[in-house]
């Protein structure tokens, strides 16, 4: 196969993955702070050793040096910790307002999947 053709059709699947995170991206309720700061800091964790290949480097061990050698594994594992950082953990301060007592019970506790998983149809019945 020509390299012509293998780098054309590299650049179309290439092209489509990026759109269809786009897409993604429009999806998700960006009004939300928690939500920008977290697409906000993966896309700059995740840009960090293109950025500063030396930061690699500089971490002791293979396995440091491998995974911070990666944009897309620092970007996903940003996003991951973010999201249940913002979204699935009960803290004592944050999102709803609690007596002392149900806070000092909740904290560090993780929400019951049906607090946090609805999907709604394109009717709009969950």
């Amino acid at each position: 196969m020509p390299a012509s053709v293998l780098g054309g059709a590299t650049i179309v699947l290439f092209s489509t993955i990026a759109v269809v995170g786009v897409q993604i991206l429009f999806q998700a309720d960006l009004t939300d702070q928690r939500n920008t700061i977290l697409v906000a800091a993966s896309v700059g964790v995740g840009f960090l050793p293109t950025a500063f290949p030396q930061f690699a480097e500089q971490m002791p061990g293979r396995q440091l040096h491998a995974l911070f050698e990666s944009g897309i594994i620092l970007g996903t594992l940003t996003a991951v910790l973010l999201n249940l950082f913002f979204h699935h953990l009960r803290l004592p301060f944050g999102r709803r307002r609690e007596s002392r007592e149900e806070a000092s019970e909740a904290v560090g506790s993780i929400d019951a999947p049906e607090d946090y998983m609805q999907h709604v149809s394109p009717t709009g019945k969950q």
